[in-house]
């Protein structure tokens, strides 16, 4: 079976793409305003210092910068779970899972994070790390190799 292809002009790609997508998400600024830790859980709480707005005028927590926070949460935690004063170098990603349960339109939330330590590796120690956001309003699991010596 052979494809016919249609060629879509760039108007008609703009006009059917997300404006958040194309360039809205580099107006989200994010600041990590508290982090309360015990080895065996993590809370970080991030407050939103700019935002795109959208086309309905309320605001959304999005996946890409709840992602970023989750992230950012997780190489914090990682680090104080090995008593280091900086990160050592670039933390990999291997998974990363979310389910939306519900909108966060908090300017201000929180995450929770419980680690769980997988394998010790020659480059760094594998973590699970999972959690919420905002109340179970976002779940999330995921897995990363944090370097615990430099790169």
């Amino acid at each position: 079976m052979t494809l016919e292809w249609q060629i879509i002009k760039p108007e008609r790609i703009e006009a059917l793409s997300s404006g958040y997508l194309s360039h809205g998400y580099r107006q989200d600024e994010t600041i990590l305003s508290c982090l309360r830790y015990h080895p065996s859980l993590c809370e970080s709480q991030f407050d939103i210092i700019s935002a795109y707005r959208p086309t309905d005028g309320k605001f959304h927590l999005s996946m890409l910068t709840a992602s970023t926070c989750i992230s950012q949460t997780g190489i914090i935690y990682a680090g104080l779970l090995n008593e280091l004063d900086e990160k050592a170098g670039e933390v990999y990603v291997i998974d990363f899972m979310m389910k939306f349960q519900n909108p966060v339109n908090e300017k201000s939330f929180v995450i929770d994070a419980r680690m769980t330590e997988l394998k010790k590796s020659r480059k760094g120690i594998i973590y699970r790390m999972q959690g919420n956001v905002q109340t179970n309003a976002f779940h999330y699991d995921v897995t990363f190799l944090f370097p615990t010596h430099g790169n």
